[in-house]
C-alpha cells in the first residue's frame, strides 16, 4: 500500500511560549510526555501527505492553568 503509520513518545520540557487557537501559551518550565501518531501518504516523490495527532496542546493547555500530572 501507499500509506505508514507511525507512533512516538516525546519527553519534553515547555520552555517557550506556544502559538496555539486557545491563544499564546506561556513556557510553564515543566516537562511532560507527549503520545502521538502518524499517518503518511506516500506518492512517486515520497511523502504527499502527513497528518499528525498528539496529547501536547492538551498538556501545554493543562500546565498554563497551573494543573499537575498526577503522580504514578
Amino acid at each position: 500500500g501507499n500509506t505508514a503509520v507511525m507512533e512516538y513518545t516525546e519527553h519534553v520540557t515547555h520552555s517557550a511560549s506556544v502559538a496555539s487557537t486557545y491563544g499564546e501559551l506561556a513556557g510553564s518550565g515543566q516537562q511532560f510526555t507527549i503520545h502521538g501518531c502518524g499517518i503518511m501518504e506516500f506518492g512517486e516523490d515520497g511523502i504527499k501527505e502527513l497528518r499528525v495527532y498528539s496529547n501536547a496542546l492538551f498538556h501545554m493547555l493543562a500546565l498554563s492553568k497551573g494543573l499537575k500530572p498526577a503522580a504514578h
